[in-house]
């Protein structure tokens, strides 16, 4: 699983944590987390971050090196963000766009780290779908298609492994 730090630290009561890779884009740093005493890829274990004012910014399980179970994300307030319940490491979610969890921005699904699967961005209300359409290993594939504001098609467009093949629906 990879955990995304914007800011704060991270730390545990037991073992220790290492990154055994990161990227910095945009002054964000993602981390794979690898570890000894307790969470590994091969291994069980919690991860809780928190950020600079001590405030919770991820909880999550790994179970025999997989995310599992519930994973959430918060904003700095406290209220959720993202939300994904994974089963050995692949799982639906929803991101938010508000703090009290009336506005989804995003629902997808996850598997091994990759999109897969349906995939919705929603409109700024939060409730009308902007574009949907689906992943496969991580790529678009079929169909997308995109909304107006009022949820009615505008366009829609053919995708095979992210590469765009033509307008309008596949056959």
């Amino acid at each position: 699983g990879a955990v995304t730090l914007v800011s704060g630290s991270i730390s545990g009561t037991t073992g220790s944590l290492a990154a055994a890779s990161y990227t910095v884009q945009s002054g964000v740093i993602t981390a794979k987390l690898a570890g000894t005493g307790g969470l590994s890829k091969t291994g069980n274990g919690t991860v809780s971050v928190k950020g600079e004012t001590g405030q919770k910014a991820l909880t999550g399980t790994y179970v025999a090196g997989k995310q599992d179970g519930v994973w959430t994300w918060f904003f700095d307030s406290g209220a959720v963000q993202r939300k994904f319940v994974f089963a050995s490491g692949s799982g639906p979610g929803i991101e938010y766009l508000d703090g009290d969890g009336s506005k989804k921005s995003k629902e997808y699904s996850l598997t091994e780290g990759l999109l897969d699967g349906p995939y919705a961005e929603y409109q700024p209300d939060g409730v009308v779908i902007a574009q949907q359409g689906a992943y496969v290993d991580g790529h678009r594939s079929g169909t997308w298609t995109t909304f107006n504001a009022k949820g009615k098609p505008a366009a829609s467009a053919c995708y095979g492994a992210s590469v765009y093949l033509h307008a309008g629906e596949c056959a």
